[in-house]
């Protein structure tokens, strides 16, 4: 008698198998026989090489983008737009609209400089990770005192710690802006050092709990990147920090701090909302939240950094996907910089560490935007598409909102033109010594050759618990189950853990495979060629 027992946890189903026999409630039957049209879990193709030529899909996508984007352009406080897409992290298109001066400009290029406001905080979020990588940080969520014991604020609401995660993910509970004080006609916003914030603080109180609800804070981006730095960089300033580590090894040349006369000639010139000049402050200590400035071509740069963590593939690929990046920040760990950390009720937003997460047509798009006098920005990428829009303006503008537009217009684009082409499923030089029914007194493994979503042959196995999946060749006798959104439920199909599930073939007879079995899914069973 073999007895297995398997929890579907939050579906409460129970897969046993006693007196060598399944058992199913009904309930289960009726989520498997609705799966193909369960809204939650919607198509995605795979990011598949587009190849030379750019699909029509997306021609006529950016041809309907490019008409949006030229339609925000005006002459008064918002004169040019700077827009790059890419994709598997190469540059697939960039648009330049109106102009980089109301007086004498020319039309933005992909190297035309912008201010980039809170995108700065992508940087401080990198620093972070990276002094975690290192073994200097020994957990991200560590009270923040234990690197900084200088740090003091009044905790209204409870005694709990601030962590380096709270700080990073908005949920610090801390005050929105860094207290600097006040200093009339300086050009420098924050012309004061760590010891007199600290100081500040001192006498100040958090605004909300750690842990509750997002609350936006500059502070706490300024402080993760000025005293963290301080502490394990003794003599190196934080914008030092971030060339040296961060833009110099992503080749990001034309990203910086410091808004030199030689900078200020390659920029384009901010306007504020009733069309006047945009003064160009320094942010002085405050710098870490918000002071960069950048290109689309450098943003386009800093998105294949995080794409690059993303590959989608059906087997082990060891070695394969070799990385450039990894002496930046792993892969692990870009990922890890990827996930919500809170998600808000409208079941849309999300918070992360740092980016500002919405879901839109099916996807997951990370964003970060960022807003200083005279310019606006959005860094965008969708892991799941290895898909990145990146736009910068010359003016006052919701960027979110110019974003979602955005993307409503190329995301059907690419999801057509990747539905046409397919990805490069493996399959066997030949299905014939693998298709056919194998028994066990538990029940019977079906192997036939179907058409998947597109339209291309493949070996399905029907499994004795009634699900298909599709199987992928790795090597003679051996497959790997594929259990796509076509197949399975999300849900369902992640609490079966069927993808990735080895299926391993033995004793050849007559040219055909007579044994087969799942070792991680039904060990000890071999299924016979009936």
């Amino acid at each position: 008698m073999k007895t297995f027992l398997l929890c579907w946890f939050s579906l409460n189903v129970l897969l046993l198998v006693a007196d060598a026999s399944f058992f199913f409630p009904e309930d289960f039957a009726h989520i498997k026989a609705n799966r193909v049209d369960d809204p939650n879990c919607p198509y995605q193709p795979f990011p598949v090489d587009l190849g030379e030529q750019i699909p029509e899909e997306l021609k006529e996508a950016f041809k309907n983008m490019t008409g949006t984007v030229q339609s925000l352009v005006n002459n008064v406080s918002l004169p040019g737009i700077s827009v790059s897409v890419n994709y598997r992290g190469k540059t697939l298109f960039y648009l330049g609209a109106g102009t980089t001066d109301k007086i004498g400009g020319v039309i933005p290029t992909a190297n035309t400089i912008f201010r980039i406001g809170s995108i700065s905080k992508v940087f401080v979020a990198i620093a972070v990770y990276q002094l975690y990588q290192n073994g200097l940080i020994a957990s991200l969520d560590d009270p923040f005192t234990k690197y900084v014991p200088d740090f003091k604020i009044n905790h209204v609401y409870s005694n709990s710690n601030i962590t380096i995660k709270s700080l990073l993910s908005q949920m610090s509970g801390l005050p929105r802006e860094t207290p600097c004080g006040i200093f009339p006609g300086s050009l420098n916003v924050c012309p004061v050092n760590s010891a007199t914030i600290l100081k500040h603080l001192s006498t100040m109180s958090t605004i909300r709990p750690v842990y509750n609800k997002p609350s936006y804070s500059n502070l706490a981006f300024s402080l993760l990147g000025r005293l963290l730095v301080e502490k394990f960089y003794p003599g190196m300033t934080y914008e030092q920090y971030v060339q040296q580590y961060i833009l110099t090894p992503l080749n990001m040349t034309k990203t910086g701090f410091n808004i030199t006369s030689d900078i200020q000639k390659e920029m384009a010139v901010g306007y504020m909302p009733d069309g006047s000049k945009a003064i160009l402050y320094d942010l002085g200590w405050n710098s870490p939240c918000g002071q960069m400035y950048s290109t689309t071509s450098d943003l386009d740069k800093l998105a294949a950094f995080f794409i690059d963590a993303f590959h989608f593939e059906y087997l082990p690929q060891a070695g394969k996907y070799p990385s450039n990046y990894d002496s930046v920040l792993t892969r692990e760990l870009r990922k890890t910089m990827s996930q919500p950390v809170f998600w808000n009720a409208d079941g849309l937003t999300q918070f992360g560490t740092p980016f500002e997460i919405r879901t839109q047509l099916n996807y997951f798009i990370l964003r970060k935007g960022g807003n200083v006098d005279g310019y606006s920005a959005l860094f965008a990428f969708i892991p799941n598409l290895r898909l990145g829009l990146n736009m910068l303006f010359s003016g006052s503008f919701d960027e979110f909102s110019g974003g979602s537009d955005i993307y409503n217009i190329i995301i059907p684009g690419f999801v057509n033109a990747l539905k046409l082409l397919g990805p490069p499923i493996p399959i066997p030089p030949s299905f014939n010594p693998y298709i056919g029914e194998y028994v066990d007194s538990s029940g019977t493994i079906h192997i036939s050759v179907q058409q998947d979503p597109y339209s291309k042959e493949l070996l399905v196995l029907k499994l004795p618990i009634s699900f298909n999946t599709y199987l992928v060749y790795y090597k003679d006798g051996v497959m790997a189950m594929w259990s796509p959104s076509s197949l399975t439920p999300c849900i369902v199909g992640e609490l079966l853990g069927l993808t990735g599930e080895w299926v391993m073939f033995s004793k050849m007879k007559d040219n055909v495979y007579t044994v087969v079995n799942a070792p991680g899914f039904l060990y000890g069973i071999d299924f016979t060629r009936k």
